[in-house]
C-alpha cells in the first residue's frame, strides 16, 4: 500500500515539473517576441465550373470566316475599324455613299469546298453552295459600298447581291470583276508631320490626307517613296507611338497588329508572302506590345475585349493585356459576336459563350472545355453505289431536271440557281450536255451554257 502510494505522489509530480517545462518554454517565447508555428490548414481544391457552350460542339466544317463590310479605299490610310466587322463599312464611307447594312450576327462556314452563312445559333442562312472564287481557292464573299450591299462573286465575273438577312439572292449584277478598277493605287508619305498622298490616278499631284475623324497608321516614306515605317494617329490627329514592327493592315478596336515578316517596296504586307511569319497585337494609344510580344503564328480581331490568336498550331483566346484566357486547343477559332466565337475541334464546331466563361470564371482548360474529352467527327458511311464523284455543278438560273439524258426525256423538277450538286457521269449529245446528280436525274445544258462545272 505504502510503495503504491509513493508511485502515485512520484508520478504526480512528474506530471507537474512537465507542464512547469511547457509553460517556461511558453513564457520564454513570449519574451523572446516568438510564436508557436501554426497548423497548417488542409488544402481545399475548388472545382471550376466547365465552359459556358451557346451551341454545343455539333457542327461539322472545313472552316469558318469573318464576313466583313470593308471598303476598299486608296485615300492613303490604313483606318482604325471599330465594332464588329459586319459594321466596318460605315468607317471609310464618303458623303454620297449608299450603304446596305446587313445581319451582324452571321459568319461563313466552308465545307466540302463550298461556303455558306450562318448565324451565331447554328441556323444555316444561305447554304453552303458558294464555290470559291476564281482558281486559287480564293474567298468569294465581298461587300461593296452601293445598293449592292453584300454578296458573293461567282466563278464567273458576276456578283450576286444577298439580302440584308443573307436568305436569298436579291440582285444579279454581270461584269462586277470590274468593279475595283476605280480605284487608283496610293503611296503615302510623312513630311515635316503633315500627311500628303500621291495618287496615281492624278499623276502623282499631292493633296491632303483626311482621316475623317478615324484613327489611323500610315506608312512613313522619303521624298523618294523609299518606306522606313509606320506613324499611328489617334482620332484627333495627335501623333501616338509609331509601329514598333511591321504592320499587316489590321487595325481594329484599338489594337493593331504587327509582324517578324517583311512589307514589301509600297509598305503593303501580304500574308501569303510570309510563311512563317509571327504575329502581335500592339496598344495604339501606348505604341506598347501586349502579353508575349510577336509570338503567334495567326490572329483574328479583338471583339468584345478578346482576339483569337494560333500558337504552335492550336488556336486560343487572348484578353486585351495579352493573357491567355483558354488553352491552346482548338483546331479553328473565329472572332466574337455578342460575346460569343465559333471554335473546333476534329473539325466538330460549337459556339463558345467566352465572355460568360470568363465572367463566371469557369475551366477553360481542355479538360474544362471539353469535359467528356474532344469531341470525334464520325466516319461518313459509305454510300451503296460506291460511285465516284466527278465534279460539282451549279446552275446559274433554275435549271431543269430530267429523267434521262435524251432529248425526248420528261421534266421531272428543277435544281435551284446557286445551289452546288455532286456530279456523278456526263453524256454529250452534239452541243447538248447533260449532268447526273442522282440516280435518273440529269440536267441539261444547252451549248455549255446555263450551268458551271468545276472538275474535282
Amino acid at each position: 500500500m505504502k510503495q503504491g502510494m509513493m508511485k502515485k505522489t512520484w508520478l504526480i509530480m512528474l506530471a507537474c515539473t512537465l507542464c512547469g517545462c511547457g509553460e517556461a518554454s511558453a513564457a520564454s517565447q513570449a519574451e523572446s517576441g516568438k510564436t508557436m508555428p501554426a497548423e497548417p490548414e488542409p488544402t481545399v481544391e475548388v472545382k471550376k465550373d466547365p465552359a459556358v457552350w451557346a451551341l454545343a460542339p455539333s457542327l461539322s466544317f472545313d472552316k469558318v470566316h469573318m464576313l466583313n463590310s470593308q471598303i476598299y479605299r486608296a485615300d492613303g490610310a490604313f483606318y482604325e475599324y471599330t465594332g464588329y466587322p459586319q459594321e466596318w463599312c460605315d468607317i471609310a464611307a464618303k458623303e454620297g455613299d449608299t450603304l446596305r447594312t446587313y445581319a451582324l450576327d452571321a459568319i461563313a462556314v466552308k465545307k466540302d469546298g463550298l461556303y455558306g452563312i450562318y448565324d451565331y445559333e447554328g441556323n444555316e442562312l444561305y447554304p453552303v453552295s458558294v464555290e470559291p472564287r476564281a482558281r486559287n481557292d480564293e474567298f468569294p464573299f465581298e461587300y461593296f459600298p452601293d445598293e449592292d450591299g453584300f454578296g458573293f462573286w461567282k466563278t464567273t465575273t458576276r456578283f450576286d447581291s444577298l439580302s440584308d438577312d443573307f436568305t436569298s439572292v436579291v440582285n444579279e449584277i454581270a461584269g462586277a470583276g470590274e468593279y475595283r478598277t476605280e480605284y487608283g493605287f496610293a503611296y503615302r508619305l510623312i513630311n515635316d508631320e503633315v500627311w500628303y498622298v500621291f495618287d496615281s490616278m492624278d499623276s502623282g499631284s499631292k493633296k491632303d490626307l483626311d482621316c475623317q475623324g478615324h484613327a489611323c497608321v500610315i506608312t512613313i516614306a522619303d521624298p523618294q517613296l523609299h518606306v522606313n515605317g509606320w506613324a499611328v494617329y489617334d482620332k484627333d490627329g495627335n501623333r501616338l507611338p509609331d509601329s514598333p514592327g511591321v504592320f499587316t493592315g489590321d487595325f481594329v478596336n484599338g489594337y493593331y497588329v504587327v509582324s517578324d515578316g517583311n512589307a514589301n517596296s509600297y509598305g503593303y504586307y501580304f500574308k501569303e508572302e510570309n510563311e512563317g511569319a509571327h504575329y502581335g497585337f500592339v496598344k495604339a494609344e501606348t505604341g506598347e506590345l501586349i502579353g508575349e510580344g510577336i509570338s503567334f503564328e495567326d490572329y483574328g480581331p479583338f471583339e468584345d475585349g478578346y482576339a483569337p490568336v494560333k500558337k504552335d498550331g492550336k488556336w486560343g483566346f487572348i484578353d486585351e493585356e495579352g493573357n491567355a484566357v483558354t488553352d491552346f486547343v482548338f483546331d479553328d477559332a473565329g472572332p466574337l459576336y455578342s460575346g460569343l466565337a465559333y471554335v473546333s475541334a476534329n473539325g466538330i464546331y460549337g459556339v463558345l459563350d467566352l465572355k460568360q466563361s470568363v465572367e463566371k470564371d469557369c475551366d477553360l482548360t481542355e479538360t474544362g472545355l471539353y469535359p467528356n474529352g474532344l469531341p470525334q467527327k464520325e466516319e461518313a458511311a459509305e454510300e451503296s453505289s460506291g460511285e465516284a464523284v466527278i465534279g460539282r455543278l451549279t446552275a446559274d438560273s433554275d435549271a431543269e431536271v430530267y429523267d434521262a439524258p435524251a432529248e425526248d426525256a420528261s421534266s421531272i423538277g428543277s435544281i435551284e440557281k446557286g445551289v452546288s450538286h455532286e456530279v456523278y457521269e456526263i453524256r454529250q449529245d452534239g452541243q447538248t450536255k447533260y449532268y447526273r446528280i442522282e440516280d435518273n436525274q440529269w440536267v441539261k445544258a444547252e451549248n455549255g451554257m446555263g450551268v458551271v462545272f468545276t472538275q474535282k
